[in-house]
């Protein structure tokens, strides 16, 4: 068996899914036909910090205000690529109480343009990804202006 397959396997046993799979899933509330694979499409990217790496249409100033936050740790980001892999950003509550992450969820779920939903991540701790069906190649437009207002939103929910 292929060892990409094996780890999916064991990802799905333990209940644990990957960010492209979790956003699908927060995006169109189900889950997708398929295993989504982390890496389908590759994004000219730049080096934000730490050595982390953010795709090029997103730009650094709205990852800067995100990332400012307090009470929150980024973790993923993507700008998507088509219907199943739209953009996101995957971030870590520093409040792990189950209550305060479905409280912080509902609130940006009020925003029209946000889909929001939490799950345990690959370490065990709660994760918030948020999404809309959009990305780059879509509307470059649309992408911009949603993630230039994405800061603010969380904000002004944590």
């Amino acid at each position: 068996m292929d060892i990409f397959l094996e780890f999916a396997k064991v990802l799905m046993e333990q209940r644990k899914i990957n960010a492209p799979t979790f956003i699908y899933k927060i995006a169109y509330d189900k889950e997708p036909d398929d295993y989504i694979s982390g890496r389908s499409a590759s994004h000219q990217q730049y080096l934000w910090k730490d050595g982390i790496y953010i795709d090029k249409h997103i730009k650094r100033q709205y990852v800067d205000e995100i990332d400012n936050i307090e009470g929150i740790e980024l973790r993923a980001s993507c700008e998507g690529s088509d219907e199943h892999h739209p953009t996101f950003i995957i971030f870590r509550p520093l409040n792990q109480n189950e209550s305060y992450v479905k409280n912080l969820v509902r609130k940006l779920n009020r925003f029209p343009d946000i889909k929001a939903g939490y799950d345990r991540g690959m370490e065990g701790k709660y994760r918030i990804g948020v999404t809309n069906i959009l990305w780059y190649d879509k509307d470059p437009y649309e992408f911009d202006k949603w993630w230039k207002t994405l800061g603010k939103k969380i904000k002004k929910c944590v």
